[in-house]
């Protein structure tokens, strides 16, 4: 009886396990104040993916974005896609360094970073 209720448990296990990856796969995860994630699609059929999703960070133009672990933007990995749709190409300043980015380029931002879209609204994600 009791070896019939260890592998029981045993079994229950297993299966929370697989559901909890099924559940958090393409999620977003935050580990001592750091972010990761695994990698969304941005490209469908050779056009831009540029659909908003709900952990997305949308950067409005000329206004200045704080990294920080207790900010909006927390330090980590990020893409950065064009919000617009037509924009292939478009500047970002982290710090005081303007510089051109492409839709689906991957950027790394630190504590104490500011980032701020230049040219055109920019979503990471």
């Amino acid at each position: 009886m009791t070896k019939y209720i260890i592998i029981g448990a045993a079994s229950l296990i297993v299966l929370v396990l697989l559901c909890a990856l099924f559940m958090y796969r393409g999620k977003i995860f935050v580990k001592h104040g750091t972010r990761y994630t695994n990698d969304s699609k941005t490209e469908k059929d050779g056009e831009m993916n540029i659909t908003y999703n709900t952990a997305d960070i949308l950067l409005k133009v000329g206004k200045a974005y704080k990294v920080g672990k207790k900010e909006k933007i927390i330090p980590g990995k990020y893409k950065v896609l064009s919000a617009d749709g037509m924009a292939e190409e478009f500047n970002i300043r982290i710090h005081d360094v303007v510089r051109g980015y492409k839709h689906d380029t991957d950027i790394v931002l630190a504590e104490g970073d500011v980032i701020t879209a230049v040219s055109h609204n920019v979503i990471l994600r």
